[in-house]
């Protein structure tokens, strides 16, 4: 990708680029969009501008009065005033009236503008080129530097239009130059003519200086807008793809939350065919292999209700029901569901503060407990799972405490999040109680025992975490490395609860 400056119909700008490269032969003129933006940095360089001009028609002047202190030179400078506080209206008025933004009005300043400009350098030139021969060698440097200084001086405004700052470079500097080179009978000729040479060399520099700089801004501007193009096809491809995710995955998990209930009834339906297997089954062996069954069935519903209930979340398919809860009605639709479990693991279940009366949505304080003191009981080796209830301020506390292996600070920072699990190294060796007749007991009936850790999905604590900020619940821990952990779930108290 390349750019180049070149002139269109008296304006600099970049040659138009295309896949293959700039067409040969074609100029196209800038855009009215360039234009303006032109026109707005040359708005930002009037004022110096004309302060370089005012200072140059002070030394002009002084030398004109030096030379001919009642000569022709004061209608000059009327003129040149004249000019001078005409451009200096025309800019204010722009600037400070509701047409600065106008592009018509802006074109429209743009000529007078030009006008006014090369008025001002035609005056200067001409006066200059008049009263040069008049004047002594440090009178004429004196015009010299005014004059080439006024060209260099428009070098940044002009750039863009080489047509333009080659006449304007003419009016004011060339009859002043011919003028010198003419004027072959001075004294100081050949010192004036090496000036002259000097500063048309300085000019030469800085007008290629700029237009360097210009070449480099606009190949730099060509490559970020490049960037800039491909950065944008690359975020709308990342966007459509985002997109098209978001939209599988909400498919997934709608039907995911959809088919909860269908998922569920296989299982409920295991459940009660061993229910009606182990009232026909007499023999203790045959009756340890259903338990075996049993659990795998409960450790299968519970792995299915979190995902479940996980999906439902992210679909937005869950709404809580606020209404008061009994606690002790809570604990006894809990006890059957987690009572086995503890029992197998050979830990004592107890529950307090039952007669509290407590604000949430019945299922999903039900989900909440459960996952909870089954991952207290996942957690201990010895001793027991308390639950309770306590009213503290206007809140419930509902609290599962354990006497298990604890977490480390860096773990219970994590607990709450989906998919995590405490490292295999934190967690506590699984032990269940042993039944009197497990000396008897087959490898495979071993096999299909409790024995081994129990493999969850991750997600138990963290639909903690959603239940209870639907429901306007805080949930938190405290936990001591080796001396356990509690889990707490603040409520808002049902007006009359139990002190």
């Amino acid at each position: 990708m390349t750019a180049a400056v070149h002139q269109g119909r008296g304006w600099a700008q970049p040659a138009p680029a295309t896949a293959s490269g700039p067409a040969p032969g074609v100029e196209a003129g800038p855009t009215l969009q360039d234009r303006l933006s032109w026109i707005g940095q040359q708005l930002g360089r009037v004022p110096g501008e004309q302060a370089l001009h005012l200072i140059g028609l002070g030394l002009v002047t002084g030398v004109f009065r030096v030379i001919d202190a009642q000569g022709p030179w004061l209608w000059w400078l009327a003129l040149c005033l004249s000019a001078w506080a005409l451009r200096a209206y025309l800019h204010r008025r722009l600037c400070s009236g509701p047409d600065w933004e106008n592009p018509a009005a802006l074109l429209r300043w743009d000529g007078r503008h030009r006008a006014l400009l090369l008025l001002q350098g035609a005056l200067t030139g001409l006066a200059c080129a008049m009263y040069q021969p008049l004047a002594s060698g440090a009178n004429q440097s004196t015009l010299l530097i005014v004059v080439f200084v006024c060209v260099a001086g428009a070098i940044p405004s002009l750039l863009h239009r080489l047509r333009l700052f080659a006449v304007y470079a003419g009016v004011t500097a060339g009859p002043l130059a011919v003028a010198v080179v003419l004027d072959t009978a001075d004294a100081d000729h050949l010192h004036l003519v090496g000036s002259l040479v000097l500063l048309l060399v300085l000019v030469a520099w800085l007008l290629g200086s700029h237009l360097a700089l210009v070449r480099h801004l606009l190949l730099q501007k060509a490559r970020v807008e490049g960037m800039r193009r491909e950065m944008s096809e690359q975020a709308a491809h990342a966007q459509a793809a985002r997109l098209a995710a978001e939209v599988a995955n909400q498919a997934k998990t709608h039907l995911i939350a959809a088919a909860s209930h269908d998922l569920r009834q296989p299982l409920l339906a295991l459940n009660l065919y061993g229910l009606r297997l182990r009232a026909r089954l007499c023999e203790p062996r045959d009756l340890e292999v259903l338990d075996g069954v049993a659990r795998g069935v409960q450790a299968l519903e519970t792995m299915l209700s979190d995902l479940l209930d996980y999906a439902r979340c992210e679909a937005g398919a869950v709404a809580p029901r606020l209404q008061p809860i009994r606690v002790d009605t809570l604990y006894r639709r809990l006890l059957p569901q987690v009572a086995p479990s503890a029992f197998d693991r050979g830990l004592r279940l107890a529950w307090r503060g039952g007669h509290h009366t407590l604000w949430g949505d019945p299922v999903m304080v039900e989900r909440c407990l459960r996952n909870l003191i089954l991952n207290a009981v996942h957690h201990t080796d010895s001793g027991g799972v308390l639950v309770g209830a306590r009213l503290r301020g206007g809140e419930v506390l509902l609290q599962v405490w354990d006497s298990g292996c604890g977490l480390h600070p860096q773990e219970q920072a994590r607990v709450f999040e989906d998919h995590y699990q405490v490292p295999s190294e934190s967690a506590p060796l699984a032990h269940r109680r042993q039944p009197l007749h497990a000396a008897t007991a087959t490898e495979t009936e071993t096999a299909t025992s409790a024995d081994a850790p129990r493999q969850g999905t991750g997600l138990g604590l963290g639909i903690v975490r959603r239940f209870s900020h639907l429901m306007g619940a805080r949930v938190g821990l405290r936990s001591s490395v080796g001396r356990g952990t509690v889990f707490e779930l603040a409520f808002r108290a049902q007006a009359g609860s139990a002190a």
